[in-house]
């Protein structure tokens, strides 16, 4: 398994007590330990990737700053940017335990069959025929799927480090800034100070709650933030130095459009299934260590 974790700082006096350049990068990568099958027995969807590793870690990250303070005093300016990227699976919840309660809201999707009606696959494999909708005999339906109580059975077969997704999961993070810091000394006792600053802000998921093919807590979501604000400060001293006072103006921008899509089984109001899952913390770990996971029936 590849875990790395690379650090560098640097510090580079270009034009000595005046000019100088501090730069900063990290960058970290870790396979993901929790394996990942994408299925859809139900809807037939298909896949670009069989399975996936989750619980992984690939990102990097860069600093640099400029400060320029000319011999003489009485003016500074420092200049940073940062930048930011990501690009994971995300994390790996697994299925742990399941409320048997519920039948589908026939509002939606209009397939309740008949009390203890056997199920009738409408498509997905004949594994599937005989399941009912949260377990319950009251809930069988005719959209094929497996019940909870039999995929948290599946499960603690399978162990804590492979789940199921009804979709590709990613989750892909791009986040930069600049920023400026200008001091001038206009008297001994009196400082203008600007500062400007810039944010970006970029995220694309996809998620899946539940841990399972079942499309029941799995969707998108997209936000792309972008911030910008200025401030102007005029500061002093006063009564020799006995009184310190500001006085400034701060002008804030924000523009931040997101989009969330969320697919769930609808259930009737007072009967929704209670669905747990747990995740794995991000560290170096053997994709072969497996113990069963905790189920409840």
């Amino acid at each position: 398994m590849f875990c790395t974790d690379f650090r560098i700082i640097a510090y580079l006096p270009i034009v000595t007590d005046q000019l100088a350049l501090r730069v900063a990068a990290k960058r970290r990568k870790v396979d993901g330990f929790t394996r990942v099958i994408y299925s859809d027995p139900v809807f037939g969807k298909s896949f670009a990737e069989s399975e996936d590793w989750a619980d992984d870690v690939d990102d990097w990250y860069a600093r640099g700053s400029l400060r320029f303070q000319p011999a003489g005093g009485g003016f500074s300016n420092i200049v940073t940017a940062d930048y930011f990227r990501a690009d994971t699976v995300g994390t790996g919840q697994v299925l742990v335990a399941a409320r048997p309660v519920g039948v589908l809201d026939q509002n939606r999707l209009d397939l309740t069959t008949a009390a203890g009606a056997p199920v009738a696959t409408r498509s997905g494999g004949a594994s599937f025929a005989s399941q009912r909708w949260a377990g319950g005999p009251t809930a069988a339906t005719g959209l094929g799927f497996p019940s909870y109580q039999s995929l948290v059975a599946r499960q603690g077969q399978l162990g804590i480090r492979t789940r199921y997704a009804d979709q590709p999961l990613f989750s892909k993070q791009e986040v930069y800034g600049i920023g400026n810091v200008t001091t001038i000394d206009i008297t001994d006792n009196i400082t203008l100070k600007n500062l400007i600053g810039y944010r970006s802000y970029l995220v694309d998921q996809s998620f899946d709650l539940d841990g399972t093919e079942l499309p029941h807590q799995s969707g998108f979501f997209f936000a792309d933030f972008e911030h910008l604000s200025e401030e102007l400060q005029l500061q002093g001293k006063a009564f020799d130095a006995q009184l310190s006072w500001i006085i400034g103006g701060y002008y804030f921008n924000e523009k931040a459009p997101t989009s969330r899509e969320v697919s769930r089984l609808a259930t009737r109001p007072s009967s929704k299934p209670r669905v747990l899952a747990r995740t794995g913390a991000r560290r170096c770990l053997d994709r072969s260590t497996s113990r069963p996971a905790a189920s409840a029936s």
